[in-house]
């Protein structure tokens, strides 16, 4: 049975102004057991390696991702990147040297190139400053990462659990504003995306039972989501409780459960594994971001890239100034 996680980062409250990519990232597991998502096993079976516990500095820590990427905590985010580049040895096998080289050609879902339909040199320009970006980003003690991965490894294999895949789809402001001029909007994008990796799984994956589980999406109930991906998938609602919107998806003699859950990041260790995992991707831009514009004017303060007040707006406003002195479209910086 495989057992796919799938969250967003950087989608931010309906028409909220921000800065950098949206991220949607899915992870799966195979597992040789059932699984009740209200009765989470993965924490306790991998106890001895995975902690929620921020202060626990021999695990990797596996966590709602706003408490890891939090203020530009050097800490915290060190935490973050371990796990991430933990996980992703164990899956490739190795520790990626540079962003945009070694990690993004392996995470990126169908093969999307870095930026490819980028409207100036990105390699110059905010969202690739310093290329080819070197890891880990954080300083985080590659040692410690290569003996808790194989311990990761043990774990797992004892436990019967196979961790077997992760892909993030990245769209940059530029995209999101394309995507707003179609009267469509980020969630729409979001939810597409959704598609993109329940068709990937029918394909890779025919013969296995699989089920999905994704936050809920705000605004988004049963009607929405049935609009959006009955036009790729024959599909029908499950009746359900509040804060939760489940779906059969039907794909030849195939049939997967597709689960929307409300604050599934919290308690859905796939989603908040796939949660922290885009958030990192997320913040490696909001850093480039950051290191452009204040090559040009070192007394800009960091902007984390929500708009949560005149921080934000005094930033933008400079930046902005930037852009139009190096040619940057503005459609590129703000979204």
């Amino acid at each position: 049975m495989l057992i796919v996680g799938i969250d967003e980062n950087g989608l931010g409250f309906r028409n909220q102004r921000m800065l950098g990519p949206l991220v949607v990232t899915a992870t799966a597991f195979r597992i040789e057991r059932g699984y009740d998502f209200k009765k989470d096993f993965f924490w306790n079976e991998l106890k001895n390696v995975v902690s929620k516990d921020k202060s626990d500095k021999k695990s990797l820590i596996v966590c709602d991702s706003k408490e890891l990427f939090k203020s530009n905590n050097q800490k915290t985010y060190k935490l973050a990147e371990a796990t991430v580049l933990a996980f992703y040895s164990l899956l490739n096998r190795k520790l990626p040297q540079d962003f945009d080289n070694d990690f993004f050609s392996e995470i990126v879902l169908n093969g999307q190139g870095l930026l490819g339909d980028c409207p100036v040199n990105w390699k110059s320009s905010l969202c690739g400053i310093g290329a080819p970006y070197n890891l880990p980003a954080w300083k985080v003690e590659t040692q410690f990462i290569e003996n808790i991965s194989e311990k990761l490894k043990e774990t797992l294999r004892k436990k019967r659990i196979e961790f077997i895949f992760w892909k993030s789809g990245i769209f940059c402001p530029s995209i999101l504003n394309k995507t707003g001029e179609k009267n469509l909007d980020k969630y729409w994008l979001e939810v597409q995306t959704i598609g993109d990796f329940i068709n990937l799984f029918l394909e890779n994956y025919p013969e296995e039972e699989i089920s999905f589980f994704s936050g809920k999406i705000d605004g988004w109930g049963k009607k929405k989501i049935l609009s959006c991906l009955g036009e790729r998938f024959e599909i029908q609602p499950v009746p359900t409780k509040e804060g939760m919107d489940i779906f059969t998806v039907f794909h030849k003699k195939k049939k997967l459960k597709l689960y929307f859950i409300k604050s599934g990041d919290k308690f859905i260790f796939p989603i908040s594994l796939s949660s922290i995992f885009g958030k990192y991707i997320r913040e490696i831009f909001i850093r480039r971001i950051n290191e452009f514009f204040q090559k040009f004017d070192s007394s800009l303060d960091w902007c984390g890239g929500y708009r949560q007040g005149r921080r934000f707006d005094g930033f933008l406003k400079r930046a902005a100034e930037i852009a139009t002195m190096e040619r940057i479209p503005q459609e590129c910086l703000l979204r």
